[in-house]
């Protein structure tokens, strides 16, 4: 778990040039991870990729009623050739989708991010869920 951890880190650490912008449900934030102190470290260094402006993040709260994504995690991705691609998550692995299904994910993306908190707001979640901890 900590090479897997410490792979996905380095492979953040290249990516200066490219925008990462993430939605993700407060619960997800909220969730321990191991142990509280592990938890907190986490949000932490979320903050600090935020304050550095290495990502963009917002937040969905949990009050939210009509969640535009009842599915799980995706990604979508564009390539240095212009072409856009798609990660669908599940519990036995990824699929790769192009073409009108990525379309289907950047509108859902889009759909995500106006029932999310602003940036700024998201933060400020952030901070408070820290301080609960």
């Amino acid at each position: 778990m900590e090479r897997l951890v410490a792979v996905r880190t380095a492979r953040l650490e290249n990516l200066t040039h490219t925008s990462l912008s993430f939605v993700l449900n407060e619960e997800a934030l909220r969730r321990g991870h191991g142990s509280w102190s592990i938890t907190r470290a986490q949000l932490d260094y979320v903050r600090e990729l935020v304050d550095e402006h290495r990502i963009r993040m917002q937040v969905i709260p949990q009050t939210t009623l009509c969640h535009p994504n009842p599915g799980g995690s995706f990604r979508v991705m564009t390539l240095r050739d212009g072409r856009t691609l798609g990660h669908e998550e599940y519990l036995s692995g990824v699929n790769v989708v192009s073409g009108p299904q990525v379309h289907q994910l950047v509108e859902l993306f889009g759909n995500l991010q106006g029932e999310a908190l602003s940036p700024q707001v998201s933060v400020g979640l952030i901070d408070a869920i820290r301080k609960e901890l």
